[in-house]
């Protein structure tokens, strides 16, 4: 049975960090992490993660996608490996605020 958590905001608030998102809490472990991706100044992205919210977070491997700029938006899923807690990193400054949308799953 496929089970997902409900869909959550992640924003690059660039008055707080031009390139590092919020902290997100799934609300408990997922093995997938769904996402969708606005459009962004070109970069690199990639997933931290941490065992509390407000732990030390690490890029998660294997989870670095590369995002020219542009107008469109895509899709993407990540294997999250049953962490809870995330972060999105960008590898260059954003010139706006980016709000992601992030869910958890099981298959």
């Amino acid at each position: 049975m496929t089970v997902h958590s409900g869909w959550f905001d992640c924003e690059i608030d660039i008055s707080d960090s031009t390139t590092i998102s919020d902290a997100v809490d799934l609300g408990q472990p997922y093995d997938y992490l769904d996402i969708l991706i606005p459009p962004l100044t070109s970069c690199n992205l990639a997933i931290h993660v941490a065992d509390s919210i407000s732990g030390t977070y690490y890029q998660l491997g294997g989870t670095t996608v590369v995002k020219t700029a542009g107008t469109g938006a895509f899709a993407d899923v990540f294997i999250l490996l049953g962490y809870r807690y995330l972060k999105i990193v960008a590898s260059a400054a954003q010139a706006a605020d980016r709000v992601f949308k992030v869910r958890g799953g099981r298959y």
